[in-house]
């Protein structure tokens, strides 16, 4: 990793999508709008997360490495050929080589994604990534309040954020939220881990406005945490998407 005053080098990609497993049909390659290389970057300054990221990571001089990003509506069961082409695209695309090329990993989910083989695609993901960059490279992110969060999740990023209103007006807020965590563990060296707690309630998505309770009174729980315990770098409320029948 780079060390010192050196240009941190931080890869970039995306993948978002929020499967409706009870609707009918698939959702295939032809339906997800796909953005590869440099094409990323011409969404810096725009109002989306990934824009958000970008221009942070221009203010703090990253060399962003550009690689994939896939992203489709609210819409029935993805099919396997999506994972395997992200996948595929993504691991093309990371630098190979020593000494390590990469300084850390950001990326931009949604965390309610299912396919016909994987119930969790951004677990199976995240899980793939670890094993391919080994356990030093720091991985971030930013995901959607409805994500359908799990250990898997967890286990194989550092630290990755929700977006904390509903509706999501805060998504590029909470990128950026992210992105300086990220800049803190390249300044300082340290590194954190995620903790991951999974109460038995399911709530309709009508039903998680962050406006009213019990959303409201959490994420204001959320914010106490953060502020009273330094400890805690973030701290993320998942109200879930009810509409999929995975764990």
């Amino acid at each position: 990793m780079a060390t010192g005053m050196s240009t941190k080098r931080v890869l970039i990609a995306g993948l978002f999508h929020e499967t409706h497993t009870f609707l009918e049909g698939t959702t295939g390659m032809k339906d997800f709008a796909v953005l590869r290389g440099d094409e990323i970057l011409r969404c810096e300054g725009d109002s989306s997360p990934l824009g958000g990221a970008l221009e942070c990571a221009r203010e703090f001089g990253w060399e962003v490495v550009p690689t994939v990003d896939f992203r489709a509506t609210p819409s029935a069961i993805v099919e396997d050929e999506v994972v395997e082409t992200f996948w595929d695209e993504l691991a093309a695309r990371i630098p190979q080589g020593e000494p390590a090329p990469l300084d850390a990993v950001y990326l931009v989910l949604h965390g309610a994604m299912t396919s016909q083989s994987h119930r969790d695609v951004t677990g199976e993901i995240l899980a793939r990534l670890r094993q391919w960059i080994g356990a030093a490279v720091p991985v971030f992110g930013v995901f959607d309040l409805h994500a359908n969060f799990t250990q898997r999740m967890a286990d194989s990023a550092n630290c990755l954020v929700a977006y904390r209103e509903n509706p999501h007006a805060d998504a590029r807020q909470a990128a950026v939220i992210t992105v300086r965590l990220l800049q803190r563990t390249l300044k300082t060296g340290e590194v954190p881990r995620m903790f991951w707690q999974h109460p038995p309630l399911v709530w309709p998505p009508t039903g998680v406005g962050t406006a009213d309770d019990p959303m409201r009174a959490l994420e204001g729980l959320a914010r106490e945490l953060e502020e009273e315990s330094p400890e805690f770098w973030a701290v993320s409320v998942c109200a879930g998407f009810a509409f999929a029948d995975t764990p």
